[in-house]
């Protein structure tokens, strides 16, 4: 008999307290990355810097996670010379891990990452995905607006009510609406989510988020009764899912659906909604912006229940780890993942269409950066993404509470809805913090169109951010003139539509354990290639795979390799199962982790793609 939800994530939070003691008292020993951002591309060697240490053997274990049950990467022993030591590790596909290292009683970490970018689901959403949203989101439209409304108090900045909503099945939404005072005769919506517990008072009435972001914020229960209340169901993540129509989560969506229809009715909201929250929040505010289309915004960290699916290739899920609940013979855990699938933050958050601001940490072992970065890759709009090195799951990030920091999430607000600029608590700064656009969306007529880029803070544009152009999607091939300038030339080489992504990064704070990866997307469509246009070089003469069929090592050699080489192997329903890349004419990969079956490889080379099949038996 497994331990319960609740249970496991107490042992993991006791666990990160006692961690944390421990190495108070005994850690000597550093270990860091030897670039301060963290950040490594495919191709490359990060290498661990040890400190600190006694001469000697040190032991080194290459991991997803802080701490985890998966598979080791790699592990070893480093010898020590004058306190100091080099542990290198070079991925073979896009990945987030963890070196830890231990010597004596002493022991210490580091995070770093590898093309993270790239990213992406292990498995296909379902393929009714939106026709069941639609359907319950239908199901709760056709409820009569039954409001209970009550005054609770008034603070400085705003009132305070409690309130609960009619939804389907004869249940209710509870929570706290807190109204601002004093500014404007309209305001924006926050819809806070709330974090995962089944004691009472999860959700309580703060008046901080009304106040300094000067936004009508509601503070939704997760649970079928009043917030004062404690949950009837203890292990509620666990609760229906053997069907999806039953899941208990499908009830804090639907009030939240809800809520919204309400507040459509209010005078005093001026139709901008937005989403925030951390953890099981973070997950259920990804979740309802991807639902939701009258969501615009959207704060999220940590979000929880994001790649269920991961487990089962051996890879990090986030909490509530649903592969490994399969607590009784009746549900088994295929079942519970196709279950689960339907409120995955990494399928919703592909329908959402606003402005996000999303966090993860390296050191969080609860939600995983790697799942909760696939979750944030699937995101189009204009996005903030902040990378904190040394953050555990219980510490929120500092930009979510603490309204004074430049490019907290208030500044966000105050960017993307104007109203908050007079939000009614009067210590504001009037900041509003990042800014990337990409530019328009644009159709061509022919294949060869100008990109100009913009990058900023507070409206004023910085070039001290590097950046670089992408390809998201698209079938045909695209060369930019230079990958890492603003303003640069892109040229397509076959018709369709395409998605382009430009990123810049701010490492201007990597001292302080952090840094910001801004992204935008332009899509591109090409309407037809001039017949006088240059060719795509083609600088793959000939790939030749051997063996095929294989069983656990493939070669592959390219002939004519010029520069660098991307290799990427799919299965036939697109997803992405290795990344790597390659300076050399031959390299030979363990498929050990593919299941038996048809896939394909492509390796490209420039503006040159060759794809082969090949069969894993």
């Amino acid at each position: 008999m497994m331990l319960s939800l609740r249970t496991n994530l107490k042992s993991l939070f006791l666990l990160t307290f006692f961690v944390a003691i421990y190495n108070a008292a005994w850690t000597q020993i550093n270990v860091r990355a030897e670039r301060p951002n963290t950040r490594y591309e495919l191709g490359e060697t990060a290498n661990f810097r040890v400190t600190g240490a006694a001469n000697g053997a040190v032991s080194y274990q290459i991991k997803y996670t802080l701490v985890d049950t998966l598979p080791l990467l790699a592990s070893g022993t480093a010898q020590v010379v004058n306190g100091m030591a080099n542990i290198a590790y070079a991925a073979t596909e896009p990945v987030y891990l963890t070196c830890k290292i231990v010597q004596n009683r002493d022991t210490a970490h580091a995070g770093a990452s590898f093309s993270v970018e790239k990213l992406q689901p292990l498995e296909a959403e379902p393929a009714d995905f939106d026709a069941f949203w639609t359907v319950q989101k239908a199901a709760v439209r056709a409820v009569p607006m039954d409001v209970r409304l009550t005054y609770i108090r008034t603070s400085a900045y705003a009132n305070v009510f409690s309130f609960d909503i009619a939804i389907t099945e004869g249940k209710r939404t509870y929570g706290y609406l807190v109204v601002p005072i004093g500014v404007s005769p309209t305001y924006p919506a926050m819809i806070l989510m709330p974090s995962y517990g089944a004691i009472a008072n999860v959700v309580t009435d703060d008046v901080a988020v009304a106040e300094r972001a000067g936004v009508i914020s509601v503070f939704l229960s997760p649970h079928n009764n009043p917030p004062n209340v404690a949950a009837a169901v203890d292990d509620y993540l666990v609760a229906g899912l053997a069907n999806p129509q039953n899941y208990y989560i499908k009830s804090v969506l639907l009030g939240a659906v809800k809520t919204i229809d309400y507040l459509q009715t209010r005078p005093d909201f001026n139709g901008q909604v937005g989403t925030m929250g951390i953890s099981q929040g973070g997950a259920l505010s990804a979740l309802i912006a991807g639902i939701d289309t009258r969501i615009s915004l959207l704060a999220c960290a940590y979000p929880s229940f994001s790649h269920q699916v991961a487990l089962k290739y051996s890879k990090p899920a986030c909490f509530p780890y649903a592969y490994n609940t399969a607590y009784n013979q009746s549900i088994t855990r295929e079942n519970i993942l196709s279950t689960v699938k339907y409120y995955d933050p990494i399928y919703a958050l592909k329908r959402f269409k606003g402005v996000s601001y999303n966090v993860t940490s390296l050191k969080d072992f609860v939600c995983p950066p790697q799942p909760v970065s696939i979750a944030f890759n699937q995101i189009k709009g204009q996005k903030i993404t902040e990378c904190v090195f040394n953050n555990q799951h219980i510490e929120g990030p500092d930009e979510f509470f603490n309204s004074s920091i430049k490019n907290s999430i208030y500044a966000f607000f105050r960017r993307h809805f104007p109203a908050c600029r007079k939000a009614p608590w009067p210590f504001n700064p009037t900041t509003l913090g990042y800014v990337i656009e990409a530019g328009k969306d644009t159709i061509l007529a022919k294949n060869v169109l100008k990109l100009s880029g913009f990058v900023g803070v507070n409206d004023t544009a910085t070039a001290s951010f590097p950046v670089k152009w992408q390809k998201i999607s698209g079938l045909g091939d695209v060369v930019f003139s230079d990958s890492t300038n603003r303003n640069t030339t892109a040229t397509f080489y076959q018709v369709g539509e395409y998605r382009l992504r430009l990123y810049a990064y701010d490492y201007t704070q990597v001292t302080n354990n952090k840094y910001f990866v801004l992204s935008n997307d332009i899509v591109v469509t090409v309407n037809s290639i001039p017949t006088n246009a240059t060719l795509t070089p083609n600088t793959l003469s000939n790939v030749e795979l051997f063996p095929n069929p294989v069983n656990d090592l493939l070669t592959i050699r390219i002939n004519n390799n010029d520069g660098n080489s991307e290799i990427k192997i799919y299965d036939v329903l697109g997803r992405i199962k290795l990344l790597t890349t390659t300076k050399t004419p031959e390299i030979t990969l363990s498929i050990n982790h593919l299941e038996k079956g048809a896939y394909l490889i492509d390796i490209k080379n420039g503006a040159s793609t060759i794809t082969k099949k090949f069969i894993k038996e």
